[in-house]
């Protein structure tokens, strides 16, 4: 019995260890960010939970040790009580699984992707200088987002003047300015 309290202990200080000191490395799985280098991936990083996240297999371990424990301490022999012991710790392990995925699909994003404002009507905040570059306010996903921007043309463009995003170059929307009449204002 007392080797499944010490794999009990061993997966509690996994299972806390890992939650206040690391980040769940789970094949970056859990970063949110991302980082536009001029290149799209062609996908977003989307936090998610790993069934190898160290919180998983810490409840894991911990619940297999205590339900070998117990079924030890009622007398179950070692054999039974490992077979128990790997029940118990793959329901908690599961659980934890669950919860883990219940509060990461709870996470709101704000990673808004350059490539998503191509088609998209804004209006220039930041003058555009001829073969220089301004800033362009556009609506996305329901949220006011500034970029940086610069001419289709190498053309000026003044401030307050709408525009519609073309294109991207890494970071910056490649935009044209848009004819007034045809334009219907979308900031």
């Amino acid at each position: 019995m007392l080797i499944f309290v010490c794999i009990t202990a061993a997966g509690f200080i996994l299972l806390v260890g890992g939650s206040l000191f690391g980040h769940d490395h789970d094949g970056d799985h859990d970063h949110g960010g991302h980082f536009d280098h001029g290149h799209d991936a062609g996908h977003d990083i989307e936090p998610t939970v790993s069934i190898f996240s160290t919180k998983v297999i810490g409840s894991f371990i911990m619940g297999f040790g205590a339900g070998g424990a117990i079924a030890a301490y009622y007398g179950a022999d070692p054999l039974r009580a490992s077979f128990i012991g790997l029940a118990v710790g793959f329901l908690i392990g599961l659980l934890m699984y669950g919860v883990l995925r219940l509060i990461y699909s709870q996470q709101s994003t704000s990673i808004v992707t350059t490539n998503t404002a191509v088609g998209e009507i804004g209006m220039v905040t930041v003058p555009i200088g001829r073969n220089g570059t301004g800033e362009v306010a556009i609506t996305l996903r329901g949220q006011n987002r500034s970029f940086l921007a610069r001419s289709a043309d190498t053309s000026a463009i003044a401030k307050g003047r709408q525009v519609r995003v073309v294109q991207t170059a890494g970071s910056q929307l490649v935009v044209r300015e848009v004819e007034e009449a045809n334009a219907p204002l979308s900031t």
